[in-house]
């Protein structure tokens, strides 16, 4: 029996007594659809999840929590369906933690969400759950990845310190990363090898500390993370001539260094929102073309909610590269066999609106849009609750640009979706 059924199986006790002894069993059942607008109508997902959460209490000094999803995904299993009758099935812990309370510290261990950063989608400092990028709808857990982490807060009188530990690095889940390889017309073959990710060692632990407070009303933070990129890099594996042959790139996620701060504060029906992080990467003197150079990013946006039927927000950001030199840059692409060379600025317009127009009914819409680039990305969905604990969404999920940036490499991804979820 596979070790993870065996872990999965102690899970589902664990969590069962534990909901046994206070009755606090819960969970919902959702049916999911996606289709991808690829070739004719490509169906690229469609399937079943139980999720079953339970949690207890000791006291106040302590707390269990844990959610266990049971994911039925026939689309995923079509390649090995007609020939072993079969869909492919997928049991994994959501979040799996203990709490321990104190008047001074808490701490939490385990499998869990940690966002970080004020501003909406577009957060410098929300470095530690990666993105996937293959699952985006409505939920949130359903496009971030939870970490097994060690998180504790420190509570200084006005201010707390909050220290996290990633023993494990865990990227992006990014769809088409799998080795694969391109004829240049009248120049090389490039071939893109898997990603090999960092060591499972001490020494690449993600480190991330922030110390938070309130000052004159707004609410601020300072952070610093030491980990690794989450999203690829790539450096030359194999390189006969540019001219001649065959060039192999291996992704890798390379270490990163990145200290930020946010702000927020509440005017009434408004509401002002800024972030931004400098960027240490591996590339200190910006001569390796394959990595980013160091950058920062900064994001300031504002919120208006007139009623609790409606709410708006836009932002604009400003990411920055630092130790670059365009002319350069391209030279050495060039040599490689790539086009062009990223801007040394890039801009980026993103925005949420949200609108309740009845009772039961939800609707919103969520858009990035980088320039001078010109990738985006656009999420919509709409929600109605028939009854209580029944919900209906549907939506779509749309990448656009050009190939060679983060959402235009996506564009394949393309998709509607319809979920039907009861909760219980």
């Amino acid at each position: 029996m596979p070790r993870s059924t065996i872990v999965c199986g102690i899970l589902v006790g664990g969590l069962c007594v534990a909901a046994q002894a206070q009755s606090r069993l819960g969970g919902y059942v959702k049916f999911y659809h996606h289709n991808r607008f690829e070739g004719t109508s490509e169906m690229a997902r469609t399937g079943t999840r139980l999720q079953l959460t339970a949690q207890q209490s000791f006291a106040q000094k302590a707390a269990l929590f844990g959610s266990l999803d049971f994911d039925v995904n026939e689309t995923e299993g079509r390649g090995q369906f007609f020939r072993h009758r079969g869909a492919s099935v997928e049991v994994y812990p959501v979040e799996l933690y203990v709490d321990l309370y104190s008047p001074y510290a808490d701490v939490r261990l385990g499998k869990q969400f940690i966002f970080w950063g004020k501003a909406e989608w577009i957060n410098p400092t929300d470095n530690i759950n990666p993105w996937d990028y293959a699952n985006m709808s409505a939920e949130i857990e359903d496009y971030r990845l939870p970490v097994t982490a060690a998180r504790l807060d420190l509570y200084l009188g006005p201010t707390t310190l909050e220290l996290v530990t990633v023993p494990v690095f865990l990227p992006h889940r990014i769809p088409g990363l799998e080795e694969r390889e391109l004829q240049i017309p009248n120049g090389p073959t490039v071939v893109w090898k898997s990603p090999q990710l960092p060591p499972a060692r001490l020494s690449q632990a993600e480190l991330a500390v922030r110390l938070m407070g309130r000052v004159a009303g707004a609410d601020l933070s300072l952070s610093y993370y030491r980990g690794h990129d989450h999203s690829p890099s790539y450096r030359k594996a194999f390189w006969f001539s540019a001219s001649q042959s065959r060039i192999e790139l291996a992704p890798f996620f390379p270490s990163l260094n990145v200290i930020g701060g946010d702000l927020q504060k509440v005017f009434g029906q408004w509401g002002i929102r800024a972030e931004g992080a400098y960027f240490r990467t591996e590339d200190r003197d910006g001569r390796d073309v394959l990595l980013p150079n160091p950058h920062a990013t900064v994001v300031t946006g504002l919120d208006y909610t007139p009623s609790e039927q409606l709410g708006l927000t836009l932002q604009l950001s400003l990411d920055r590269r630092f130790r670059y030199v365009e002319s350069w840059e391209r030279a050495q692409r060039e040599t490689l066999g790539l086009e062009g060379a990223p801007p040394r600025n890039t801009y980026a317009l993103s925005g949420r609106f949200r609108w309740k127009p009845a009772d039961y009914w939800d609707s919103q819409t969520i858009f990035v849009w980088n320039r001078p680039t010109g990738d985006r990305f656009v999420l919509a969905f709409v929600s109605h609750q028939p009854v209580d604990a029944l919900s209906l969404t549907i939506g779509g999920v749309f990448f656009g640009g050009p190939s060679d940036t983060p959402f235009g490499r996506m564009r394949d991804q393309d998709r509607l979706f319809l979920e039907v979820k009861a909760s219980f």
